[in-house]
């Protein structure tokens, strides 16, 4: 089962359902047996389950220990059924993590070589070397004994003086990009005043730059797009995911991604009906804050969805199994 945040709204719903079926609190042996989960960071702290077995790639000392949480973490007998009474399974809780080459004096690309992705995701490469070198003196995670020491070790005072020199200007770029990010925080936020003639607290604008039909985010994220994908069904648009006969609802096919190059949809294989309807669909009040992207349905559950980017016109997949993919490569 794979499961992260690249799956529409109505298809995510599902996949959480299925996962908490068979890894959830009252999941049995038979419903668990030969099943694997691979998950992104967003299984973290949504979902109540719990692994017999994991590996993490090396990420944030803290995300590790959330991890680590979801192992063995609901009683179960030794074949894996659901009890009251304490774990009966043999053996230690084990959590391998999985990282870079370990090296005392790491270069400045340490990290990125290894995860180039996850190297913008994580960009404080300094504490997760820190990290993987506690997790490697320590070959435990104690908790709650050791959660303290664990994390000073990391985030504490003196932890800059023990990033190795080759790491150190990630580390200051990424504290940098915390000390803007924060900035823009302070700017964002409506402080709660108090009215003088009837003392009911309020908030108010603390800068110019709100509007009334401004958005802003509960996270900070670079180029984040909110996209909601539709297919066409019985000569209209509809939402991807959308049942047969249900009331409409555009927030199925939602999904968000973070994207340097995407402008938006690429209408050149539109018929011209369609190319009515979908300026309609995109015009709609609902779809007001979200880029409407049509996806063309293929045989084997997973929709072609035509896009434009910045570089030019693209080919994106869509999948039950997989999510969205971007296929790369330049459509002519």
């Amino acid at each position: 089962v794979v499961f992260h945040a690249r799956f529409i709204v109505g298809h995510r719903e599902s996949r959480e359902s299925q996962i908490l079926r068979e890894f959830g609190p009252l999941s049995t042996a038979q419903e668990r047996r030969g099943k694997v989960v691979v998950a992104t960071q967003v299984i973290e702290q949504s979902l109540d389950v719990d692994f017999d077995f994991m590996v993490s790639d090396l990420a944030p000392i803290d995300l590790i220990v959330q991890r680590a949480g979801r192992l063995r973490r609901h009683p179960r007998t030794e074949e894996g059924d659901p009890i009251s009474s304490p774990d009966r399974r043999s053996g230690p809780e084990t959590l391998f993590v999985y990282g870079p080459k370990w090296q005392e004096e790491p270069s400045e690309n340490w990290f990125e070589e290894c995860f180039s992705k996850a190297a913008y995701v994580y960009p404080a490469h300094g504490k997760l070397w820190l990290g993987a070198q506690f997790l490697r003196k320590e070959k435990q995670i104690i908790v709650p004994e050791k959660s303290r020491e664990m994390i000073e070790y990391v985030y504490g005072d003196d932890s800059e003086d023990r990033v190795p020199q080759g790491l150190q200007s990630k580390e200051e770029a990424a504290y940098g990009e915390d000390l803007s990010q924060g900035n823009a925080a302070y700017l964002s936020a409506l402080p709660l005043l108090e009215s003088r003639l009837t003392g009911d607290a309020y908030y108010c604008s603390s800068t110019l730059q709100w509007e009334a039909d401004r958005e802003f985010a509960t996270r900070l994220t670079h180029n984040q797009h909110r996209l909601r994908l539709v297919n066409w069904r019985k000569g209209k648009f509809v939402p991807l995911g959308q049942e047969e006969g249900e009331p409409l609802q555009w927030e199925l096919g939602e999904i968000s991604i973070s994207h340097l190059g995407f402008k938006g949809s690429d209408p050149r294989r539109l018929t011209d009906e369609q190319q009515e309807a979908f300026i309609e669909t995109t015009e709609l009040p609902q779809n007001r804050y979200s880029t409407v992207l049509y996806a063309i349905p293929q045989v084997d559950d997973s929709w072609l969805i035509p896009v434009e980017m910045k570089t030019g016109f693209e080919t994106w997949r869509y999948s039950l199994r997989m999510g969205l993919q971007n296929q790369g490569g330049r459509d002519e």
